[in-house]
């Protein structure tokens, strides 16, 4: 089945809680967030840009779009499951055994204000997607010492391309081929 097209335009001072996920695309169409102030915090299964549905028989083909220029986005409190990697994902198709033809793009345009993991992993493109970080400015915080920041792993391509800001990691860093 298609997906709609969504946009969300947040600038405000407010904090929008979302204590399960917050994820911009979900499983088919487009969604686009455009963050200018004000704070997203996500819980359990974390901030997810192109995230597929948790039914490994869906088909999904979504595209999400984060261009953030202030504000916050904060990942907290998540969860770890053997059949999916959670936390801060941008490109998330991880889902275990994805019916084909699924695919999944996420990008997080970065320019201003600050993103922050403080629970389980940092991933750009995992599984059957592909991710792009493109910093030119702000602040991106990996700041898990028990989980790794992860570019291009299980299958997937992730970009991140960083000419401003910046950029913190308080574990390992992987770029590529990472299989397990």
């Amino acid at each position: 089945a298609a997906g709609g097209r969504a946009i969300l335009n947040w600038n405000s001072s407010q904090t929008l809680n979302a204590p399960n996920t917050f994820a911009v695309g979900y499983v088919n169409g487009y969604a686009e967030l455009n963050l200018t102030r004000g704070q997203i915090v996500a819980g359990s299964y974390g901030f997810r840009v192109a995230q597929p549905g948790g039914n490994p028989t869906d088909h999904g083909c979504v595209t999400g779009v984060v261009n953030m220029t202030g504000g916050s986005i904060r990942n907290v409190n998540c969860w770890l499951s053997a059949s999916a990697v959670h936390g801060l994902i941008v490109g998330a198709g991880t889902v275990a055994n994805l019916a084909a033809p699924s695919y999944f793009r996420g990008t997080l345009n970065l320019s201003g204000g600050a993103v922050t993991n403080s629970s389980c992993y940092t991933g750009v493109g995992l599984g059957l997607s592909d991710g792009d970080v493109l910093q030119t400015g702000g602040e991106l915080r990996h700041e898990v010492s028990t989980h790794q920041m992860l570019v291009g792993a299980w299958g997937g391509e992730g970009r991140y391309i960083l000419s401003n800001g910046v950029a913190v990691a308080a574990r390992h860093v992987f770029v590529g081929g990472i299989t397990t």
